[in-house]
């Protein structure tokens, strides 16, 4: 009940809606879906082009910086081991373009350590791109999901299902949409400590995250109330999934001797006429239905 009544604030919140995108991030997204081995032969053509021009410039003009954005790029998008390869590719065609270019040195030795500070520079740019990637990729999950259950969090299922609903409109598929928490939670955590309030938390959400579809989405809302959305899926398919959800739940309460029963309030909406709002809050109200009807049931309805 408490999630139901800021669900309108959050929505108002859309992370994907960010009006002018440069084209370069397009472009990034687009290199990011391409496959590795793509990425790899596509980087090596591209070092080769560089090192035809390097030779064509001669060796009086440096041109090392130009290997880097290629070097970046790779980095970001194929990962280091991809980009070590393009980093000592890079080196070599350096010094090849800059041998065969007439470069004449006093010592054999000053190309191969210049061949050297360049591969040490390039890989470690790779390196810092690399692990930057890493880093951002990381903060993008924490961002969207809830730390103890690896559930979505609140936010991206606010953002999520409106999002999913649009779309469901246009295609005029069915959805449901799932509201329930955890009865008599706070008396495990009062009486087996909170230890076993997270482990209950946790093992459940692992439980119903195995039992739904990729598609579907299934969030920690707050405290012990979930909510799952589920896809193209009518009264009868909702009605399957969630008392097997519901059978898996109390099968595990029992067998950890934990006091607990699950409340369902289930809302599927044949046609997508209705706001999101007024979905969660209908979903809500079943549950709470179920509640003070003496816990530990599902309520159905369908707009």
């Amino acid at each position: 009940m408490i999630f139901a009544g800021k669900f309108a604030t959050l929505l108002n919140y859309d992370a994907n809606k960010v009006r002018g995108i440069p084209a370069m991030v397009k472009i990034l997204d687009y290199i990011n879906r391409m496959p590795k081995p793509v990425l790899l032969v596509f980087g090596c053509l591209i070092i080769i082009l560089l090192g035809f021009i390097d030779y064509q410039t001669g060796f009086e003009i440096s041109f090392s910086i130009f290997y880097l954005p290629c070097i970046i790029l790779i980095a970001w998008s194929a990962g280091r081991w991809t980009a070590f390869f393009i980093s000592l590719l890079s080196s070599a065609t350096w010094m090849t373009a800059d041998l065969i270019s007439g470069h004449a040195y006093s010592n054999i030795f000053i190309p191969i350590w210049n061949t050297t500070m360049r591969f040490l520079v390039f890989i470690t740019v790779s390196y810092l791109v690399s692990l930057n990637r890493k880093y951002l990729e990381t903060e993008k999950k924490l961002a969207i999901t809830d730390a103890l259950t690896e559930a979505a969090n609140s936010r991206f299922f606010c953002t999520q299902v409106k999002k999913e609903l649009e779309r469901a409109k246009r295609s005029n598929q069915p959805v449901t949409l799932v509201y329930f928490d955890i009865d008599n939670f706070k008396r495990v955590n009062d009486t087996l400590g909170h230890n076993t309030g997270d482990r209950l938390l946790r093992t459940m959400a692992g439980i119903v995250k195995r039992m739904i579809r990729s598609i579907d989405i299934f969030a920690r809302l707050g405290g012990d109330e979930f909510a799952l959305l589920l896809f193209n899926s009518g009264q009868d398919q909702s009605k399957i999934v969630v008392q097997k959800i519901k059978e898996a739940l109390l099968n595990l309460a029992e067998a950890n001797g934990w006091p607990v029963t699950f409340s369902f309030g289930v809302v599927t909406c044949l046609n997508i006429d209705k706001d999101v709002e007024e979905l969660v809050k209908t979903a809500d109200d079943l549950m709470y239905k179920v509640k003070k009807q003496g816990k530990n049931g599902i309520q159905y309805l369908v707009f």
